[in-house]
């Protein structure tokens, strides 16, 4: 099988232009499958190209990944590929590149969850899945890529009662992909997370495991240094130190300390700094 490559619409445009991009190639898409409509019987493939459902169109075409709902695990990368056979090669690249742009760039801010965690969801679709078409399509500055997109994306929903992955997310990528994270993509993580928080930027990192908070601290620290440089304001990320900040004075459920040296922790530079902004009801965006 020849192989796929991965196509990013905004690497040379902007926000604007590749959703006008985007948008046009759905269409296009759209107009040369929908002949195969009677082929597709069970399937919403082309109403979720036509919404940006990437999760969905990679899950029909690619199959579903081992973890997740049940009864999408039955539809295997075998099953599935038996079932996009009846797309050309250029076909499927097309609806490939929809999807992996439609998780990037997601035009919808409310809905289904999907829209707020595409950089996870083609982690978990594509670069974690050896038996998925599209997986050498993806090299490693992408999947880096990937692992600050999906670090921001979960955030917001650690300690949450609707947190589902965001404990096993957050600690993979800080303990085992921690050298991915990248100064340069925070200006665009903090609007992911403020996309997803929507009315409350309260988490908590108590959830998390000793090694993923100390992690999560030392990458706050790296950022702080480079507040300047990277145009971000201190209000506007005083949100992500709190958490850090909370759990440096947090206990466990025995009523230990979450870290062991919490005491030298609340005297380094980074809580001394934002101690005071964190004790104020309401921090600003």
């Amino acid at each position: 099988m020849a192989r796929f490559k991965l196509e990013l619409l905004i690497t040379e445009k902007s926000e604007e232009e590749a959703r006008q991009e985007l948008s046009e190639r759905i269409t296009n898409i759209l107009s040369e499958i929908s002949a195969k409509q009677n082929e597709m019987t069970h399937s919403f493939l082309l109403q979720d190209i036509k919404c940006g459902k990437a999760w969905r169109i990679l899950g029909e075409i690619d199959g579903y990944p081992h973890r997740g709902d049940s009864g999408n695990q039955k539809w295997t990368a075998e099953k599935a590929h038996e079932w996009s056979g009846m797309f050309s090669h250029e076909q499927l690249q097309e609806i490939f590149t929809i999807a992996v742009n439609s998780a990037l760039l997601p035009y919808r801010k409310e809905g289904f969850p999907g829209y707020e965690h595409g950089h996870a969801i083609i982690y978990d679709h594509v670069a974690q899945r050896k038996e998925s078409m599209f997986n050498d399509a993806l090299d490693a500055d992408f999947i880096k890529r990937l692992n600050n997109g999906r670090f921001w994306e979960y955030i917001d929903l650690l300690g949450s009662c609707v947190a589902s992955d965001a404990e096993i997310i957050i600690t993979d990528v800080l303990t085992k992909h921690f050298d991915d994270l990248d100064l340069s993509f925070v200006p665009n993580g903090l609007k992911i997370f403020y996309r997803n928080a929507r009315s409350s930027t309260d988490f908590y990192l108590s959830v998390l495991p000793r090694e993923a908070i100390e992690k999560y601290g030392e990458f706050m620290g790296k950022i702080d240094d480079r507040l300047y440089d990277l145009d971000i304001t201190k209000g506007r990320f005083a949100p992500i130190v709190k958490a850090y900040i909370e759990a440096v004075k947090g206990k466990d459920p025995d009523g230990n300390p979450l870290l062991r040296d919490y005491e030298e922790r609340l005297e380094t530079k980074l809580v001394q700094k934002y101690l005071p902004l964190t004790r104020q009801r309401k921090l600003a965006a």
